[in-house]
């Protein structure tokens, strides 16, 4: 059974549509607002407002109405962290209700908003979100995918709460996959951590993801005691949400224990919630599980009636054109995410062009001053002076022109001929200059090392001299 995190834009028309909606309702409590803004550190705001959305709104029947309330709070003032967590949580809530391709196009845009931040909180929810509207579109892969995405992020941040609710989510969805053996690992973790550090509150949760994983294994005699454990702990919240949920899982284990009245008790008390809730998703499993229940039990014409419910349910939330939206959707997302990849691989390799080229001009300074020194007392050959100062030189303008190439490049949009004009052009400008530098780099110093072997020659025949009178 998943659920929306402890922890961690929307389309204008349906802000708009639900704005004017919400003023019929009851207004966001003026203590929650306050109390957020009594917190000084951004983290624990952030917390705070997870934990409130998570514990409160989402599990509120009028949940969505009061949402679209608060976010519109939060974007008055201006506080777009607030304003974006809040919306993730209305994307789950549109999903729910059958609006995943709505939901999604809420939580895309607020999943590049925060990566710009560098919000690795905000990464994770917005990826979990992400998920949640893939599951509710069936296309479980994706929802896997993006759940296995959220898990290293989560783990570095070392939220234990956040990490189970991962485990879990992954648990329900694998279990809705069909794939009860990988799901039962992540749920039986999510059961361990939970247990762990003592938090009852998701214990429902977990639970029930172990009891449906069960069942994807046909083992519905260990799923039923799972499903008490976890209705025992949902009771105490007296949340209507959760038990709706949990009295489908025991419709479906009662059903496969072949214990009818059981079930179609179950099934009803699922029924009267998300009949009066208009939840389609709900009764869409509602409706399934009871049209098996008159089939087991050899009421075809009743069989037949909730067969036809579930199938209208089902065309109603999952459509083609959705379906297309949705592939749209997220196409448009893995070409966003590949840019972001190309992006980091060219930024890395400019780190390293940038390195090369401080190096290179390191060494060439760090040449020349050496040359400059040693010229004056080490090197006396006329021909090795000039042979370097050349090589110097031209190291000096190679350089240059491997700085110039990429801006030719994008100047000249790769093209052969303008590139080698440009060449030329600057080859004509630069060759007056390389001449005045070299006469005043080689000559100079040739002169200078020439006036430093006749001085010292000087000095030999005076020595020399010297010698002569004393002897």
């Amino acid at each position: 059974m998943m659920r929306i995190p402890e922890k961690r834009k929307i389309i204008i028309c349906f802000l708009l549509f639900y704005s004017a909606v919400s003023v019929y309702g009851q207004s966001v409590s003026d203590s929650i607002i306050t109390k957020y803004k009594s917190y000084e550190k951004q983290k624990e705001k952030e917390e705070f407002l997870l934990d409130y959305l998570n514990n409160v709104l989402y599990l509120d029947n009028k949940a969505l109405k009061k949402l679209v309330e608060l976010s519109n709070e939060f974007k008055k003032q201006n506080d777009e962290i607030a304003t974006d967590l809040t919306n993730l949580l209305v994307a789950i809530k549109l999903s729910e209700a059958g609006n995943y391709t709505n939901g999604l196009d809420i939580a895309f845009p607020i999943l590049s908003k925060f990566e710009k931040r560098e919000d690795s909180l905000g990464i994770v929810y917005s990826y979990m979100s992400i998920s949640y509207c893939y599951n509710y579109s069936q296309n479980k892969d994706e929802a896997i995918r993006y759940l296995k995405k959220s898990i290293p992020l989560a783990m570095s941040i070392g939220d234990e709460k956040l990490i189970s609710h991962i485990y879990n989510d992954m648990g329900a969805i694998y279990a809705y996959a069909s794939k009860p053996d990988s799901g039962l690992m992540y749920a039986q973790k999510s059961v361990a951590l939970s247990t762990k550090i003592n938090y009852e509150v998701d214990l429902p949760f977990g639970l029930s993801t172990v009891a449906e994983n069960y069942m994807g294994n046909n083992d519905y005699d260990l799923a039923v005691p799972f499903l008490r454990r976890a209705a025992s702990y949902a009771r105490k919240s007296q949340n209507e949400v959760v038990n709706a949920f949990i009295d489908n899982d025991f419709g479906q284990a009662f059903l496969g224990l072949k214990q009818y009245d059981s079930a179609y008790y179950h099934i009803q008390q699922a029924i009267k919630y998300y009949d009066r809730e208009a939840n389609p998703l709900g009764l869409l499993r509602s409706y399934q599980y009871l049209s098996q229940y008159f089939e087991e039990t050899n009421k075809p014409d009743s069989a037949n009636k909730y067969f036809r419910l579930a199938v209208v349910a089902k065309d109603s939330i999952f459509s083609m054109d959705k379906a297309r939206l949705i592939q749209s959707m997220s196409y448009a997302e893995q070409l966003r995410q590949q840019d972001i990849e190309n992006e980091k691989i060219k930024s890395e390799q400019d780190r390293k062009y940038n390195i090369q080229y401080a190096l290179i001009a390191l060494g060439i300074i760090i040449f020349i001053i050496i040359f400059l020194l040693l010229s004056r007392s080490i090197i006396t050959n006329t021909k090795i002076i000039e042979y370097l100062g050349v090589f110097a030189l031209l190291a000096a303008f190679e350089f240059l022109n491997l700085l110039l190439h990429p801006l030719l490049e994008n100047i000249t949009d790769h093209s052969p001929f303008m590139m080698l004009s440009a060449l030329v052009c600057i080859a004509a400008l630069l060759i007056p200059l390389h001449h005045k530098l070299e006469k005043w780099t080689i000559y100079k110093l040739v002169e200078k090392n020439k006036a430093i072997r006749l001085a010292n020659a000087k000095k030999t025949i005076e020595k020399l001299e010297e010698r002569k009178v004393i002897d």
